[in-house]
């Protein structure tokens, strides 16, 4: 999770993870720690300008071009932050601007929202989770793919040393495909590490493989039931079971909607 952040030393790329690593083994054994000097700079992000939407707000910079980086940083979503600044641009500002040298420097840019172009109020809006934030969050998390040692689930207390794999019962096999990758800046502050930095999983399905197994639940059910909780008629049911006969997708919605309400019994 860390490695999708700019680092905040100058002339540095991923020194500042190493040792944040070292500092939270240092404080896990007990030995004194002290914070870094960066800790109170707000998280930056570098975040591709490969859509429109993300380049709208800066199509009137000349000095920006498709696929340039921004810095895109993430609104403190703390109670006490909200409570304080409780004005926002939108549903779920994204602040961003123009690439700055060094994290000093984070406030000298024109700050605005990537969802409705707002120029940024640092004097209403909710400030910006820092490096320090994130470095917790992250370091002090733990890996839910993960157990501890003798095979119990582990806490944010005793998820320490040794751990093992969680077992894994795989119950479906799919062809799936991952295009789209996640936002860093677009998700929840609650996710852990791996699901920040997964990607959007598309499943596709063979149409051949789901009208046999729509086939083999409808003669589960029964033709007539089916019919009557999918508003199809039983010829055109008939037609698709018996005689191979292949459904517009509008049908097999409505007959895969009707197999879902009858196994939740509310047929």
């Amino acid at each position: 999770m860390l490695g999708q952040y700019r680092s905040p030393i100058a002339g540095d790329r991923h020194g500042w993870i190493s040792d944040a690593w070292k500092r939270e083994i240092r404080a896990a054994h007990g030995k004194p720690v002290e914070p870094f000097s960066w800790e109170q700079y707000p998280a930056i992000a570098p975040l591709t300008l490969s859509t429109w939407s993300v380049l709208k707000p800066y199509r009137g910079n000349a000095r920006i071009r498709p696929f340039d980086f921004l810095a895109a940083a993430l609104m403190s979503r703390k109670i006490v932050d909200i409570a304080e600044h409780p004005h926002v641009c939108c549903k779920d500002p994204r602040p961003a601007c123009t690439l700055f040298p060094s994290a000093v420097d984070w406030k000298a840019p024109a700050w605005r929202c990537l969802r409705c172009g707002t120029p940024w109020d640092f004097d209403a809006f909710p400030r910006f989770r820092t490096y320090g934030e994130i470095v917790r969050a992250t370091l002090q998390s733990f890996e839910r793919k993960r157990l501890r040692a003798d095979g119990s689930e582990p806490t944010q207390a005793t998820m320490r040393g040794l751990t093992i794999p969680r077992p894994v019962r795989v119950e479906s096999k799919g062809t799936i495909g991952k295009e789209v990758i996640v936002d860093p800046t677009d998700t929840d502050e609650g996710l852990t590490a791996e699901q920040l930095s997964a990607t959007s999983v598309v499943q596709y399905r063979n149409p051949a493989e789901r009208l046999d197994a729509l086939r083999a639940a409808i003669k589960a059910v029964g033709i007539s039931f089916i019919a009557r909780n999918s508003g199809i008629s039983r010829r055109q049911i008939r037609a698709i079971v018996n005689q191979g006969a292949t459904p517009h997708v509008s049908t097999v919605e409505k007959i895969e909607a009707a197999l879902r309400k009858i196994a939740a019994g509310h047929a």
